[in-house]
């Protein structure tokens, strides 16, 4: 089987009107390898530490700022900020269900 695999991407948040904004925020993603998501996993409890895979997948924030904190480029900055636990919320329920296989041909 051929498949295709979007390894990194753009998104872009719907989070508080942002997809309607003129100057919105996106955030660059690398989904994360099988490898990083058993990292993820607490095979025990059937639990993901989605701190640690929300790390793993965002690359770069752009378009953020904060007023009294100025922008906001990294997951960990992003992590810090109080304010946006629904931004973070999106983002990683995002990354989470992303299924990076876009089609797939029998060989």
């Amino acid at each position: 089987m051929k498949i295709k695999v979007v390894k990194a991407e753009t998104y872009i948040p719907k989070w508080n009107g942002n997809k309607k904004d003129s100057n919105p925020i996106e955030i660059d993603i690398e989904h994360p390898t099988p490898e990083q998501i058993d990292e993820c996993a607490n095979i025990q409890t059937g639990k993901i530490d989605k701190k640690l895979m929300f790390s793993y997948a965002v690359k770069t924030i752009r378009n953020l700022e904060v007023e009294d904190s100025g922008p906001i480029t990294t997951a960990e900055e992003l992590l810090k900020q109080p304010g946006l636990t629904f931004l973070y919320f999106e983002i990683v329920n995002y990354v989470a269900r992303f299924n990076p296989v876009v089609n797939s041909k029998n060989s």
